[in-house]
């Protein structure tokens, strides 16, 4: 009994012990529909195309494979990255994923900040806001003759009689945007305090331009005051207020700066349906009033090259001008951006500009928006530069397409709020675009602003127009799944070949191959956050908000409503 026990037990042991049955991580060129788990695609810039899956069962040349220690149907996600990213994941990560069955499509991948990492960009100073709350205060002079509280949203400064200068300098880590601005001050006191603007030169001689006196009163004041011309306010590093040489006191219950409205452009709505305008023209145009709306992007059936049923068009743009309404043809997809897919995308641009060509003048379309945004591609970020070069090729060639003839056509390019990051890819585009439209699809104002402010300042730049777009459409909801770096994990990093990947698995398990982090905690994004979806009073209320301030910019060309109901 004893004996069969203990064989039982060894038994037991050795299979406890024994590995699992493994899967294989491939890739192949094209496609293979022999895959048992989770697929990636990867499309290569020279228009070439990998295929990466698990398998439970080995492939044959040419395709790359490594084996694995679980099992394909363990395996919840499968993802590419760049060796750059696989070098740097840090301590921890976060992945945005929506669940597919019991699978996962990851949109984001955030690492752990390196600790070389640069720092975050500067932030651009907020217009119509008291920036007492966000400015810092430091008292300067050598005779120690100003005292200085700021507390509770408000500045007092006490300055006693001497001979050298003293006063507070008001600096913060923002820069100032390219906004047509006055600067506005608000308080009481007595004497006469110097108001001066430095820019990193000046700040760096301890020197600046002197814009006026604030001359404080028993009562309240509000003075303003003209600031330097738009093409050196990116070089702002603060403000300073001056003590007179005698005793003066001043207490500063408000600083900003006053956007400059300019006269506010149209609004603009996205018609994604051709039936809508074409059968529907009516809760178009009643729609459109909603919104105080003038301006439409209509997506315009083509077949072999040309426009269909043009004539419909025509009328539609002629009733549409009859309702205070001009129109756009919008197009656009990902795979435009490929280079075989060019030719056919030109041709879909001269089709546009041929249908110009016959029309009236008063039945023309005003021009041509295209979205292509190339970094939905699978295999984007492999690549990007490379992508990124073909994207600006095929800008470059729509130009052309659209500027043959007698009635050359308008060309906007839809980008993200994020290639504001990318400054040498926008002013590649400068030659080629007529204007932007930025995707700022955010809802809390301040995060609009934030988004929206390095686009103006490029379209102040470089004289282009450039239209903010928010967002009022369904949006998914997505997970937030947070990793650390442990012996064991739900997430591996595997290299295959000179291409690394990301493993989610079902369970925690050890990765003999490369590093696994443990799944910490996670949570979900909000939808409201980046959509105006059943919200849309919000809407209406933020609407001539940021219109006032984004007016600004001569370059505004207006707000963009993507899927308003």
């Amino acid at each position: 009994m004893k004996n069969a026990f203990l064989a039982a037990l060894l038994g037991a042991s050795m299979l406890f012990s024994m590995p699992a049955k493994g899967a294989w991580l491939q890739a192949c060129p094209g496609a293979n529909a022999d895959a048992s788990g989770p697929v990636a695609q990867i499309l290569k810039p020279d228009g070439s195309s990998l295929q990466a899956f698990v398998n439970e069962k080995p492939a044959a040349p040419p395709c790359e494979q490594t084996k694995l220690d679980v099992s394909a149907h363990s395996i919840r996600a499968l993802q590419p990255i760049t060796p750059a990213m696989a070098a740097h994941l840090g301590p921890a990560l976060t992945l945005s994923a929506k669940a597919e069955g019991e699978q996962l499509v990851i949109s984001e991948i955030t690492p752990a900040q390196p600790a070389t990492s640069q720092p975050s960009a500067a932030l651009p100073l907020p217009l119509g806001h008291n920036l007492l709350t966000s400015l810092q205060v430091t008292p300067f002079g050598a005779e120690n003759r100003v005292e200085v509280s700021a507390k509770d949203d408000q500045l007092r400064m006490q300055c006693h009689p001497g001979q050298q200068p003293a006063g507070v300098i008001l600096g913060a880590d923002f820069y100032m945007a390219r906004a047509r601005s006055r600067l506005q001050l608000r308080g009481s006191g007595s004497g006469d305090f110097k108001v001066i603007t430095a820019n990193a030169a000046q700040a760096a001689s301890g020197s600046g331009l002197v814009l006026g006196l604030f001359q404080a009163q028993a009562v309240e004041s509000t003075q303003s005051y003209d600031i330097e011309p738009v093409t050196s306010r990116a070089g702002w590093r603060h403000w300073t207020l001056a003590c007179p040489m005698q005793s003066a006191r001043l207490q500063l219950d408000n600083l900003q700066l006053m956007p400059l409205a300019g006269a506010l452009p149209p609004r603009a709505l996205w018609v994604w349906q051709a039936s809508q305008w074409q059968s529907q023209a009516e809760a178009v145009f009643k729609l459109a009033q909603r919104y105080s709306v003038s301006t439409l992007y209509i997506t315009i059936p083509q077949n072999a090259g040309s426009v269909l049923k043009p004539r419909q068009l025509m009328a539609f743009i002629q009733h549409a001008a009859k309702a205070g309404l001009s129109v756009w043809a919008v197009d656009g997809d990902p795979n435009m951006v490929q280079p075989k897919e060019r030719a056919a995308t030109l041709e879909r641009a001269r089709a546009y500009a041929r249908f110009n060509e016959a029309a009236p003048a008063n039945a023309g379309l005003q021009g041509v928006q295209f979205d292509v945004e190339p970094y939905l591609l699978p295999g984007y970020d492999l690549a990007a530069q490379s992508w990124e070069e073909h994207y600006i090729q095929l800008v470059k060639a729509l130009h052309s397409s659209l500027d043959e003839g007698t009635a050359p056509m308008a060309l906007e390019m839809v980008v993200p709020f994020w290639w504001a990051h990318k400054q040498d890819l926008l002013d590649k585009l400068v030659p080629w675009v007529n204007s932007l439209a930025v995707m700022d699809y955010r809802t809390d104002p301040k995060e609009i602003y934030r988004f929206a402010v390095p686009f103006l300042d490029w379209g102040e730049q470089h004289r282009k127009a450039v239209r903010i777009a928010l967002e009022a459409g369904p949006i998914a909801l997505e997970t937030r799944y947070r990793y650390e770096k442990a012996p064991a994990g739900e997430l591996w990093l595997v290299q295959l070949g000179q291409q690394p990947f990301l493993l989610v698995l079902k369970h925690l398990q050890h990765n003999t191959q490369g590093a696994a982090f443990k799944l910490s905690s996670t949570f979900e994004t909000k939808p409201s956050a980046t959509t105006f979806n059943g919200d849309s009073a919000s809407l209406l209320r933020q609407l001539p908000e940021l219109e006032a301030v984004f007016s600004a910019w001569a370059g505004f060309a207006g707000l963009a409503l993507h899927e308003i109901r």
